[in-house]
C-alpha cells in the first residue's frame, strides 16, 4: 500500500500543480531526514561496538601495510591520506604504501611538500610508474601490494577514510582468526538507506594469502568485479570472510564520470556504471 502511494507521488514529480509539487517536496524532505537519521544511527552503533580494539589484548602486533593506488586523483589523496595516517599513527608497526600510477596532476609535488616527515620516518612509502597511459585497477593494486613489506596488507582506495585506529581492528581480527579476509562484500549496493557505493575496495588479509591467491585478476580491465572476484578466491582458499564495520568505511562521494575518467575510453564506454 505504502509503495503504491509513493509511486503515485513520484509520478507527479513533473506536474506543474502546486499541490503536487508540495507533496513531492514533502516526500523528498522526509526521505532525506529519514536517511540521515538511519545512517548516523548505524554508524554510531557500529562505532560503539568496535571502537575499543586499541585496548584489547592480542598476542602480536603485526606489521600492517595500507596499499593505495592513485592516478590523477590528487584531490582525494589530499583529503584522505594525511587524515588516515594521523588516525592510525598510534599503531606501532605500520606503513602506508602509495603508488602514483603515472599521475599528471600535482600528486608528486603535494606528497613531497606535505608528507616528507612521514616518508623520512618510513610511515609513508611513495612509488611512481611513468609507463601506463590509462589506469588498470588490477595491475595497479598488484603492483602496490608487491611494494608492501607488512605481514598484513590492506587495500585502501584513494577516496577512502579508514576511521580512527582501523589498524588496531585489523590486527585484532587477524590475531583471533588468522585465516580471515576482511571485506565489505556483505553490504549490498542496493541498500536504499545507506549509500555505500565505492567501499568494495577495502580488503585486508595476511600477505602470504594474498600471494597464494595470486593477487587481483588482471583480466578485469574496467571498473569493479576484481574485488568480489578476489574475495571469492580467498574463501575458496579456506579464508573466513570478516565484514568490516560501517564506521570504518567512509568515502568521498563522487560521480561515476570521475571513476572512469582515467580508464581507456573504449573500456569506460562499456562500463555498467553508464548503463
Amino acid at each position: 500500500m505504502l509503495s503504491r502511494i509513493l509511486s503515485i507521488i513520484e509520478s507527479k514529480r513533473v506536474s506543474k500543480n502546486y499541490i503536487f509539487k508540495f507533496i513531492v517536496w514533502t516526500k523528498d524532505v522526509i526521505w532525506r531526514v529519514t536517511k540521515w537519521f538511519y545512517t548516523k544511527s548505524v554508524f554510531f552503533i557500529s562505532w560503539i561496538s568496535t571502537h575499543n580494539y586499541k585496548n584489547k589484548p592480542v598476542d602480536k602486533l603485526y606489521k600492517i601495510s595500507f596499499c593505495i593506488t592513485c592516478m590523477n586523483r590528487a584531490e582525494h589523496i589530499k583529503k584522505t591520506l594525511l587524515k588516515n595516517i594521523r588516525n592510525n599513527i598510534d599503531y606501532p608497526n605500520l606503513e602506508f604504501v602509495l603508488l602514483d600510477y603515472n599521475s599528471k596532476d600535482d600528486l608528486e609535488s603535494w606528497v613531497k611538500s606535505n608528507l616528507n616527515e612521514y616518508i623520512k620516518s618510513g610511515v609513508l612509502k611513495y612509488f611512481q610508474t611513468r609507463e601506463p597511459k590509462y589506469f588498470h585497477v588490477s595491475k595497479a593494486k598488484n603492483m602496490v601490494h608487491r611494494f608492501a613489506t607488512g605481514n598484513i596488507v590492506c587495500n585502501l582506495d584513494a577516496d577512502n577514510y579508514t576511521g580512527k585506529d582501523f589498524a588496531y581492528l585489523i590486527n585484532y581480527i587477524l590475531n583471533k582468526k588468522p585465516k580471515s579476509v576482511g571485506s565489505c562484500m556483505g553490504y549490498t549496493y542496493s541498500d536504499k538507506f545507506f549509500d555505500n557505493f565505492g567501499i568494495g575496495g577495502r580488503i585486508f588479509l595476511f600477505k602470504k594469502y594474498f600471494d597464494q591467491i595470486g593477487g587481483y585478476d588482471e583480466s578485469f580491465v574496467g571498473w569493479n568485479y576484481e574485488d568480489s572476484d578476489f574475495v571469492t578466491k580467498a574463501k575458496k582458499l579456506g579464508l573466513h570472510e570478516y565484514i568490516i564495520p560501517l564506521c570504518y568505511l567512509r568515502t568521498i562521494k563522487h560521480s561515476h564520470k570521475m571513476r572512469l575518467e582515467n580508464y581507456d575510453p573504449e573500456i569506460a564506454r562499456k562500463s555498467p556504471l553508464l548503463g
